[in-house]
């Protein structure tokens, strides 16, 4: 006979299913924030994460007999969101319920789950554009604030060298793993103008109908459209478009990828940005009668910051 398991619910508390269930309604919301390193300070004592940069101390020096060394010195956000959930959305979704308040009080686990899940979803998705607007944010800043590109002229596959080239050659990289994020209108830029390079070079654009017209479902939902000179593509979305210039321009970055949490043994490797979460997600639901209605909310508690100047530089280009 063949063995099976079950998972009940009575294994899990009703928030620890919603914070489940917002983790996955976040994908659409979220690619910057899947390229960065994730540290958690969540019941530590301080609340600091120090992150150790070590100074490129060069060669080894040549030994020589009855001569010392030198020694050289190494070491160099809150997102709110609330929903509410009326007593005619409980009606609804929830047979036999008259309210909030009746759900709460007397609804199975099941019950409870399946009316609150899709406000919990909705609040996931506005936290999560948040924390990605704060990421995005952060681009213009990197390489001391000096960018790839000018302003009101469009992107261009010499801006994207440009800026692989700048990366590549400002020092020693921990490592190779390099991305791009651009702005929609800059993707397009990229498009018209990979279309439009003479023929010794349009051999990096297919000009195949097949290609042109084929289809391909973003089942990953992580923003990814393609790759160029070997840096994989990805877009933000236009709600943390991030503009400089009285908005005339649209920023981009290309930049180390992050993943894991290397400095706390959860292994992955160093990016140019990373997120430190003070606690996990915190879900609270209160119950109002006088507004037939019940109340959830989504808090995130976080900080994002750059990890490295030197491992990214912005690309900012006309709008």
């Amino acid at each position: 006979m063949a063995t099976t398991s079950t998972t009940q619910y009575s294994d899990i508390s009703l928030t620890e299913a919603l914070a489940d269930e917002i983790l996955q309604e976040s994908r659409p919301r979220r690619v910057v924030a899947n390229l960065i390193n994730y540290y958690s300070i969540a019941g530590q004592p301080t609340g600091t994460f120090k992150m150790n940069r070590w100074n490129d101390p060069g060669q080894a020096a040549t030994a020589t007999e009855g001569t010392a060394f030198t020694s050289t010195t190494q070491f160099g956000t809150t997102a709110v969101s609330v929903s509410l959930i009326t007593d005619d959305a409980v009606e609804e979704r929830i047979p036999g319920m008259s309210s909030v308040g009746e759900l709460m009080n007397r609804g199975s686990f099941e019950q409870k789950f399946a009316a609150l899940a899709p406000e919990a979803g909705l609040l996931s998705r506005m936290v999560f554009e948040k924390i990605e607007n704060d990421l995005t944010g952060l681009f213009a800043s990197l390489n001391g604030g000096t960018a790839v590109g000018s302003s009101g002229t469009n992107m261009s596959v010499a801006n994207f060298q440009t800026a692989l080239l700048t990366l590549e050659t400002a020092e020693d990289l921990p490592h190779d793993d390099i991305v791009c994020s651009l702005d929609k209108q800059q993707l397009g830029d990229l498009r018209t103008d990979l279309t439009s390079l003479s023929a010794a070079s349009s051999s990096v654009w297919s000009l195949s109908v097949a290609d042109i017209v084929a289809h391909r479902p973003d089942l990953a939902m992580n923003g990814l459209k393609g790759q160029l000179l070997g840096v994989p593509i990805y877009t933000h979305g236009v709600g943390v478009r991030q503009t400089a210039n009285s908005g005339a321009d649209v920023v981009g970055a290309m930049f180390l990828r992050g993943s894991g949490a290397p400095e706390q043994g959860g292994g992955g490797q160093p990016g140019a940005f990373c997120l430190v979460e003070g606690r996990p997600i915190k879900i609270t639901i209160e119950g109002d009668h006088r507004e037939r209605a019940g109340e959830i909310q989504v808090n995130a508690k976080y900080a994002v910051a750059e990890r490295a100047d030197t491992w990214g530089v912005p690309i900012v280009t006309d709008a």
